[in-house]
């Protein structure tokens, strides 16, 4: 599955958490209250502190990682949400990418909603928490 992400490179830690909040901004409208936005995407982190790495994954892949049950299965639509996020931080200088971003099948911008910085209309929510796992 880790194959399959896009990987994600940053210049330094300040554009990691322009990449991080621009992923807040990014998602898809509750059907029933339109001012719900769902995160759909997450940066996860692999390797080391002093070499990490950084992808950028769909929610309903962190769930299939998990082995927990997702709520519905992974579509081509989520996908596009996926491939439009890595498009949108490589568009903006947040974060660079060894995938020909170009190529990635995005989803109709339709299907995606982005709400600026500090727009208080929407209520930001996600469907998968990032916690870190028990030893």
């Amino acid at each position: 599955m880790l194959s399959n992400l896009p990987e994600v490179k940053f210049e330094n830690r300040a554009a990691y958490f322009e990449g991080v909040e621009l992923l807040k901004h990014v998602g898809v409208l509750d059907r029933n209250d339109m001012r719900k936005l769902y995160q759909s995407c997450h940066l996860i982190q692999l390797g080391t502190p002093k070499d990490p790495r950084f992808f950028v994954a769909h929610y309903k892949m962190l769930f299939m990682l998990d082995g927990r049950p997702t709520p519905n299965s992974l579509s081509h639509s989520d996908v596009g949400r996926l491939h439009f996020a890595v498009q949108h931080m490589c568009r903006l200088g947040i974060a660079s990418t060894e995938y020909d971003w170009r190529l990635l099948k995005a989803c109709e911008r339709s299907e995606i909603k982005m709400i600026a910085v500090g727009d208080e209309t929407y209520q930001k929510k996600q469907k998968y928490n990032m916690r870190s796992k028990q030893w």
